[in-house]
């Protein structure tokens, strides 16, 4: 009976992971879309006439902090996957420290859309 509970605990938690990992796969690419729809990633910043704007500062430096949190929440958990010997303390460790990074990637992401929505509607409009 033991050994049951014990597998299927680790199957949850596997699969807690495993979402997680997806959603920052995921987010990662929304945050690279965004990044090339708002101009982030032009070579020359006096290019467009909002990169001399402090909020299209701001907007391009939380996208970049969203990206790194989003790419460093989904290598960490495919290297975990790959080398974890898939003990139900260390996913729980895991999935909680994903979460953190996934938490504050999210909440850059919105922030950097809120400015670059400010430069859209009220200084480039």
């Amino acid at each position: 009976m033991d050994d049951e509970d014990g597998a299927r605990e680790i199957r949850e938690e596997t699969s807690r992971v495993n979402d997680r990992f997806f959603i920052a796969v995921s987010l990662a690419i929304l945050t690279g879309i965004c990044k090339r729809a708002s101009d982030f990633d032009v070579s020359d910043p006096t290019e467009t006439t909002k990169n001399g704007h402090v909020a299209f500062y701001c907007a391009s430096e939380l996208n970049k902090l969203a990206d790194m949190c989003f790419t460093f929440a989904s290598i960490r958990i495919a290297i975990a996957m790959l080398s974890v010997t898939f003990a139900p303390v260390a996913m729980r460790r895991l999935r909680e420290e994903s979460d953190m990074k996934l938490m504050i990637g999210s909440i850059c992401l919105v922030l950097s859309l809120c400015f670059s929505a400010y430069l859209r509607w009220f200084v480039v409009g």
